[in-house]
């Protein structure tokens, strides 16, 4: 995975205590909580559970540090449909947390479609509330390439096949290229990502909402990848034509060679990279065929590897979103993808 983390380096030169384990777990669980209330009072245009969830003191920074009145792109009173989703959250003091993730307007028309957010909080009282408010826009997927004509779509019952071996055909560059230059090939039945090429996430062709995905992958040596899904907007971590996007990945890697999966449940092979750790690993060796499959839903995820459950979470609102294919200078080789919607009860 190449997004950027927050690095504290104040952290090593300080003596600061930190939560016990079992506080920490519950200091998480507050401040997600927080979080979700103070998504759900926009969504609500609530003025009074915003102010219950702020410092009356509290900060609101835009993407160039300007100071704001009202959150990037977003007022109280509109009735707004607002995933988010915490990519990373971290513990400065047992009182001070800071929060980082995505957001995403998912409500039709929406001027500011999505973007990311560095939130600090604090714990007053009996209550975590938000101190500092700093959001940016992503830049939002770009527009599928039109002037090419879809490949007919093969299907095995509600199974719609999206790579059967021999073709590419459901699957674009980022910019909406059917043409996949030099990052990818199709050779011995599987899907390739070329280790050595300007890396280039592939998305599908069409978009999934809630539905099931099933797929075989496997790793070479010291190789790392991912599926990506309910996308939030093209990655701004470099300048130029999209490359990769910003979502939820399960994680794929060489468990015993990534230097990120060696040390960190949360980068092994089927966790939600970075956040959800694995509950228990399941990736064969490099060289070794896996079986993968993901489940999303309205209100939950759940992720599969080799037969056994290895993260499971809940979500906010679902929206419409390619899945992905991440490329991340390596090889790993995927065959047999194939996706199953599901229908609203």
């Amino acid at each position: 995975m190449n997004q950027s983390r927050l690095a504290f380096l104040f952290l090593a030169f300080t003596n600061i205590a930190l939560p016990q384990a079992a506080d920490h777990v519950t200091a998480e669980r507050e401040v997600r909580d927080t979080i979700s209330r103070y998504f759900a009072a926009w969504q609500d245009g609530s003025r009074e559970t915003l102010a219950s969830l702020t410092r009356p003191s509290s900060t609101r920074f835009s993407s160039g540090a300007t100071r704001l009145g009202n959150l990037f792109g977003r007022t109280t009173g509109d009735q707004r449909k607002l995933a988010h989703f915490i990519r990373h959250l971290e513990f400065l003091r047992p009182d001070v947390a800071v929060a980082v993730g995505l957001w995403r307007d998912t409500t039709p028309g929406a001027a500011y479609a999505s973007g990311a957010f560095n939130y600090t909080l604090v714990h007053e009282g009996q209550s975590w509330k938000l101190a500092t408010v700093h959001e940016t826009l992503n830049q939002p997927l770009p527009a599928l390439d039109s002037s090419v004509p879809a490949e007919p779509l093969k299907k095995d019952g509600d199974w719609e096949i999206l790579f059967d071996g021999q073709s590419s055909g459901h699957w674009l560059t980022l910019g909406g290229a059917r043409d996949l230059g030099q990052s990818w090939r199709v050779a011995e039945g599987c899907l390739i990502s070329m280790p050595g090429s300007q890396g280039a996430d592939l998305r599908s062709d069409r978009e999934y909402r809630s539905f099931e995905m099933k797929w075989e992958w496997m790793a070479s040596a010291r190789s790392n990848s991912g599926v990506k899904y309910r996308l939030f907007g093209a990655d701004t971590i470099n300048f130029g034509p999209a490359r990769y996007a910003a979502g939820w990945e399960y994680q794929m890697a060489d468990d015993a060679g990534d230097p990120g999966a060696r040390v960190d449940d949360r980068q092994k092979s089927g966790a939600l990279y970075g956040v959800v750790p694995v509950a228990q690993p399941a990736a064969r060796p490099a060289g070794e065929w896996n079986e993968s499959r993901l489940l999303v839903t309205g209100d939950h995820v759940e992720h599969w590897l080799n037969g056994i459950l290895t993260a499971r979470y809940p979500v906010d609102f679902a929206f419409d979103s390619p899945v992905l294919l991440q490329h991340h200078a390596s090889e790993v080789r995927y065959r047999n993808i194939r996706v199953r919607r599901i229908l609203p009860n």
